[in-house]
């Protein structure tokens, strides 16, 4: 990385003191105005309301927009969010997600905002819960030489000698995390693997096929911090790196890693070992998740849709979908090739295997083992290779784990199962799923859907 800084910004402006405000507060038929004077703020206006009293508002060297929220009314007050627009709807933001008691205050930095020339305004708004009311808001705006900047990373991203671009909104922390936009952010998250991000939109990857002389997607590495995709789609990723281990659009989730809500899309996944679409080796969370359509070929074992190898970590409510190949390695299933002590909770694959002469594979996963958990999960498996041993519908190797309500659809998979239940098509298909996965929470976890398999709320 060449430069992160505010886009727009020079060196000096970034690093000028602002000064000290004059705060003016003036209450007019219980309506709370605050007006602040100062080099770069110029007014306050709106925020009609007592609940919430927005108050004392100035602009920090780092650039954020600093005020203070106080409880102004009768009950405890959940602060959720707090969003601020410009004329061009660039959005800054932070997810305070604080309780402020009756007269209680709280100080929030808005990152992003900084002073500009010319004079503009900012809409502010703030998102709170109160006495069993939800999305309660009051807003205002915030007038002066003021402006909404993203920061500017840069970085190769591609290989191909050139220095690439990516904007990125929020601060990088758990209540204002970096808000990616494009497949280079996406790339450029391996800058800041402990920081916390969120998808801002569906990203295409369908250029990565040509990155990197053609390998890809360079899989972000030892990553502990967090990923919130929204319920986003990452589409058309390409991984062509078959002589590496753990390879993914995660190379490796450590236990304080968080992955969830995120969607990858017809991604192509070579790798030599421990490969899938969202982590190659995950000790971390990946939660609500999903790998559809799918092509994982790796060479020697734990290859999957989803996660390579599982390493203690915790995958709940993900469901995938594709096709895994493997030619001399063991260890390959849908969810993961490979639970050792980890949790699988509320998953399930729709998946096709190819391997030559392979043992330890399975719609599930190949092996579960050190006290690994899996509960309420469902495959549909068909298998091409070697059949004689630990080739399994759900789980090809159970070792020293604890299984509960594991379900095959025997009708469409072309084996069966040792461990779990084999149901027929028409018994895990529409309604009658609810009546038969015994088990699944079909109040909270679990949807029926009509003429299909069961998928995830």
């Amino acid at each position: 990385m060449s430069y992160r800084g505010l886009a727009g910004q020079s060196a000096i402006e970034y690093l000028m003191t602002y000064g000290w405000m004059l705060l003016v507060v003036a209450i007019v038929g219980g309506a709370v105005f605050s007006v602040v004077q100062s080099e770069s703020i110029e007014s306050v206006s709106g925020f009609t309301g007592e609940d919430v009293v927005v108050e004392n508002f100035g602009l920090s060297q780092s650039g954020s927009l600093d005020f203070v929220l106080r409880n102004g009314g009768a009950e405890e007050i959940e602060i959720n969010s707090v969003e601020v627009l410009d004329e061009e709807g660039d959005q800054a933001y932070v997810y305070p997600s604080e309780s402020l008691a009756v007269g209680g205050s709280s100080s929030v930095s808005v990152p992003n905002v900084v002073e500009s020339s010319g004079s503009n305004s900012l809409d502010l708004r703030v998102s709170y819960d109160m006495d069993g009311l939800t999305d309660l808001s009051v807003e205002g705006s915030v007038s002066g030489s003021i402006g909404i900047e993203p920061e500017v990373w840069e970085g190769d991203v591609d290989g191909d000698g050139s220095v690439e671009s990516a904007e990125f909104y929020g601060g990088g922390s758990s209540v204002s995390p970096y808000r990616v936009g494009s497949v280079e952010g996406l790339q450029m998250m391996s800058q800041e693997t402990g920081s916390s991000f969120e998808l801002g939109s569906d990203i295409d990857a369908s250029g990565t096929s040509s990155w990197n002389g053609g390998s890809g997607f360079d899989p972000i590495g030892s990553f502990s911090g967090s990923l919130d995709g929204e319920g986003y789609t990452i589409g058309n990723l390409t991984i062509n790196r078959p002589a590496k281990t753990h390879v993914g659009v995660f190379s490796t989730v450590n236990n304080d890693g968080v992955i969830e809500k995120i969607h990858v899309n017809n991604a192509t996944i070579y790798g030599e070992r421990e490969a899938g679409a969202i982590v190659g080796d995950n000790s971390g969370t990946v939660l609500s998740c999903s790998a559809t359509e799918i092509y994982t070929n790796t060479s020697d074992g734990r290859g999957s849709l989803l996660v390579g190898f599982n390493s203690g970590g915790t995958i709940e409510r993900c469901g995938s979908s594709g096709e895994i190949k493997d030619t001399v390695g063991n260890e390959i299933g849908g969810v993961t090739g490979y639970n050792s002590g980890g949790v699988l909770r509320d998953v399930y694959a729709r998946v096709n295997i190819t391997h030559d002469q392979n043992f330890q594979v399975a719609g599930i996963t190949g092996v579960n083992i050190d006290t690994g958990v899996i509960e309420n999960a469902y495959a549909v498996t068909n298998i091409d290779g070697n059949n004689n041993y630990q080739v399994e519908g759900l789980i090809g190797d159970e070792r020293g784990g604890t299984v509960n309500n594991l379900y095959l659809d025997v009708d469409a998979s072309n084996q069966n199962t040792g461990v779990g239940t084999e149901l027929s098509t028409s018994g895990m298909t529409g309604d009658s799923a609810a009546d038969n996965l015994e088990g699944f929470d079909f109040q909270n976890v679990w949807r029926t859907v009509d003429g299909d398999y069961p998928k995830i709320r």
